[in-house]
């Protein structure tokens, strides 16, 4: 349980964006997400969104790096053997969103298999 919540947080860092390869095997093949304004998104998309949203150096003309989601309430709920369920609230500059992922087990390695965020109120 452990290691898949670390791997929900690894997502949530600004340097996870940094490197496709490791947003890659963090995702399923088969990873699907619905998003905040409720699209659904594949695998490909998904990780292009995070890509788009990596920080970029100082001097460099961009805006500065994002700090990391705030992350409360987090819980994981093992379903089965291959199967396990994290959740938690989000808060990133003010913006509240409730989070849900599904992680499965392939083989040797545990992978987020789904996700939604849905946004919410304050409080």
């Amino acid at each position: 349980m452990r290691f898949v919540i670390q791997r929900e947080l690894a997502l949530l860092r600004p340097d996870a964006d940094a490197s496709t390869v490791q947003v890659e095997a963090l995702l399923h093949p088969d990873f699907g997400e619905i998003d905040a304004a409720g699209r659904r998104l594949g695998r490909r998309e998904v990780i292009a969104a995070f890509g788009r949203r990596a920080p970029r150096p100082p001097g460099n003309g961009g805006p500065p790096a994002a700090g990391p989601a705030a992350v409360s309430g987090l819980t994981g709920i093992r379903l089965s053997t291959t199967v396990i369920l994290v959740s938690y609230l989000s808060d990133s500059g003010g913006r509240h969103v409730r989070c849900s992922s599904l992680w499965l087990k392939t083989g040797p390695s545990w992978r987020r298999y789904f996700h939604q965020a849905t946004p919410v109120a304050a409080g």
